[in-house]
């Protein structure tokens, strides 16, 4: 948003850069945002902390074992805002492509792109296959029956919506941007590059048919030390 170059925005960005870094600790949930917040603002003397949003994975599992509505027959998932960074025309795109007429795409969210992607539901012949659930409180028992968990985000600070399912054993397919390039690891198949809808079909027809993606955390997202962090900085 701050990326421009006229007059009203570099001036927004010294209001923001001089509040923030001489009156604040800067602490940045990922490398990639430290990364975007220097080249935005500019390298500054005070140093900007990253500390990985940390994950209770215990609570997690309990919240995956809710009840909720059954979703019938095999699916895969989406979770986030209907927003054009999310990525969700590409993802339906890709999902319009899959021949198998009994596997669903299920998303779940929303935003200000809701209408312009069911019309592309439509549009592509799919809509009776694209199932639209609005927001959820708590969409994590969808997502822990799904065959797979997919992010075709454009770019991410965190992605925690990704990272949770990674947690609960969900295989992952996502775009690798921001943190997520940073927390996740795993095979060839389990990243693709943002926009390409036809790599992107090629990777979940490949993990529903052939062999499902391993992913896993390159290190342990734990809530507790995340806390430690943020009470020890001076």
């Amino acid at each position: 948003m701050l990326s421009g170059g006229n007059y009203v925005v570099r001036l927004v960005q010294k209001v923001i850069a001089d509040a923030f870094f001489k009156r604040a600790r800067m602490v940045a949930v990922s490398e990639s945002v430290r990364k975007d917040f220097h080249n935005i603002f500019g390298e500054k003397k005070k140093a900007i902390e990253v500390i990985h949003n940390g994950i209770d994975v215990d609570a997690l599992r309990v919240r995956a074992s809710e009840a909720a509505d059954v979703i019938e027959g095999r699916y895969i998932v989406s979770v986030g805002r209907l927003e054009g960074v999310k990525g969700f025309d590409v993802l339906i795109k890709a999902f319009s492509g899959i021949r198998d007429t009994d596997l669903k795409l299920v998303i779940v969210g929303g935003g200000g792109e809701n209408a312009f992607l069911v019309d592309l539901a439509h549009s592509l012949g799919v809509q009776e296959r694209v199932l639209f659930l609005g927001y959820l409180r708590n969409p994590l028992p969808i997502v822990a029956k799904a065959k797979l968990f997919v992010s075709a985000s454009w770019s991410e600070g965190f992605g925690l919506a990704v990272l949770e399912a990674a947690c609960i054993g969900v295989p992952v397919i996502c775009t690798g941007v921001g943190g997520l390039a940073e927390l996740l690891e795993g095979d060839t198949h389990c990243f693709f590059k943002p926009g390409n809808y036809e790599e992107l079909r090629e990777k979940i027809e490949y993990s529903l048919y052939v062999k499902p993606v391993s992913v896993n955390l390159k290190e342990v997202l734990d809530i507790q030390a995340s806390m430690r962090r943020y009470l020890e900085l001076k």
